[in-house]
């Protein structure tokens, strides 16, 4: 019989291989990006201004470049913090590139930092739809972690139930994901795309899950590109 050890980072391995390569499918640089729909847009560079209603959006042409220009983003700015005024594109390969060494420590900032700008950028949803990155994040890990620490410290004195309360934090990440997914349809159909994601493919273990989560990746750099 196969080590267990072994087989675990072999499934690992295999995760990993075809996470990078499904990664790779997605060029390093954006794209140039079709404007929406019956809306005059300059190719070179442009910035959408939207109005008080929501889904109403208007293109108004640039006389000077933006700090990126549409298709290009720089290490510089795919580490940085939220953008400021304008949300900053990540690629799929740079998310990736940054986050498989980290053990996905990178990708929690990339989280936070997603959150904090689409909580701007959709001002006019619910407050319980722009959470941004702190209460995105917060109860994730405060409801993963506290009980295993808890089980750790205390042992037998609680109940063998306990640990199981991490599963909280797991549901609530995977409740705002969920969430996010719907954004980022929103965001593309505001700018004159079809939906490009399926929300519900986030409950589907592995391969699913994970084109998903890398087509929200790739779409909201787009989207953002476009909108810078």
């Amino acid at each position: 019989m196969i080590d267990r050890k072994c087989w675990t980072a072999t499934k690992a391995t295999i995760l990993i291989v075809s996470f990078t390569g499904y990664a790779s499918a997605f060029s390093t640089s954006l794209p140039r990006l079709s404007p929406a729909l019956g809306i005059p847009f300059n190719p070179t560079s442009a910035r959408i201004s939207r109005t008080t209603r929501p889904g109403v959006i208007q293109m108004q042409s640039q006389q000077q470049e933006s700090e990126i220009p549409v298709g290009e983003v720089s290490i510089r700015h795919a580490l940085s913090g939220p953008g400021d005024p304008v949300p900053v594109p990540r690629t799929v390969t740079q998310v990736v590139s940054y986050s498989v060494p980290t053990a996905l420590g990178w990708y929690g900032w990339y989280k936070f930092c997603v959150e904090e700008e689409l909580k701007e950028r959709f001002s006019y949803l619910p407050w319980y739809r722009r959470l941004g990155g702190r209460w995105t994040l917060g109860p994730f890990v405060i409801g993963l972690t506290v009980p295993q620490v808890l089980t750790l410290a205390l042992g037998d004195s609680l109940p063998e139930w306990f640990p199981a309360l991490s599963l909280l934090g797991v549901a609530w990440i995977y409740a705002v994901q969920l969430d996010l997914y719907l954004r980022i349809n929103l965001m593309a159909k505001e700018n004159g795309f079809k939906e490009p994601l399926q929300p519900l493919w986030v409950f589907v273990p592995v391969l699913f899950n994970l084109i998903v989560g890398l087509r929200q990746v790739h779409w909201l750099a787009k989207l953002n590109a476009l909108e810078k």
